[in-house]
């Protein structure tokens, strides 16, 4: 038997303690990524999960706050990894039902109804198919117009590279990252207060 920790009248392996450990940081790590999603100023993200406990703890936490859902896109066999899409249901309902994202995305073969089920079910449908769907970065809150420059539908120069690709103004997409970024440390600071992570939700009302 190889080093153990003793915690009251219970000993536990040291191997075991560090595994758990790593866990519960993995876990943090995955928290605070979806940390500017949670408050509503991104509204949406992709991460990929281990396999096994960690990804249910994932689902089971975020599944216990109302104003996040997510789903499943597809299992990364090689990486023994989910695919997982998560989002703020108000914030994003908000970007894609604006003007010009909506038209933009209608153009693609969305619905010119607006309906945050039906895009969503379409957008992963796209995602599982040979075709990646690059309008993913509306949905993910870029600016329209790095989308598009991306998908080369206008000839917009890339300027810069920070989170994702930046073309022409630099101003609007700098605007948008920093808000993110800003958003993940407050909610890198939020968690350092809460006794238990598992249930953030509970001391969200003040953020």
């Amino acid at each position: 038997m190889g080093p153990v920790y003793i915690k009251g009248s219970i000993t536990y392996p040291v191997g075991w303690m560090m595994k758990q450990k790593d866990k519960r940081d993995e876990f943090i790590e995955i928290l605070i990524k979806l940390g500017p999603t949670i408050l509503g100023v991104k509204p949406a993200e992709i991460i990929n999960i281990k396999l096994g406990t960690l990804l249910d703890k994932v689902k089971e936490c975020m599944g216990n706050y109302p104003k996040i859902d997510f789903f499943e896109i597809k299992e990364m066999e090689k990486y023994r990894r989910m695919q997982v899409f998560f989002y703020h249901k108000e914030a994003l309902s908000k970007i894609l039902s604006q003007k010009v994202n909506r038209d933009f995305l209608v153009n693609l073969g969305y619905p010119a109804e607006f309906n945050l089920h039906r895009y969503l079910q379409i957008l992963k449908e796209k995602l599982l198919s040979e075709e990646f769907p690059h309008e993913i970065g509306i949905f993910l809150g870029y600016p329209l117009k790095d989308v598009l420059g991306f998908m080369g539908e206008y000839s917009l120069e890339l300027v810069d590279i920070q989170g994702w690709r930046y073309y022409g103004s630099r101003k609007l997409s700098e605007i948008h990252y920093r808000k993110f970024v800003e958003a993940r440390e407050t909610f890198k600071f939020f968690l350092k207060e809460v006794d238990n992570p598992e249930e953030f939700y509970y001391h969200l009302k003040d953020y």
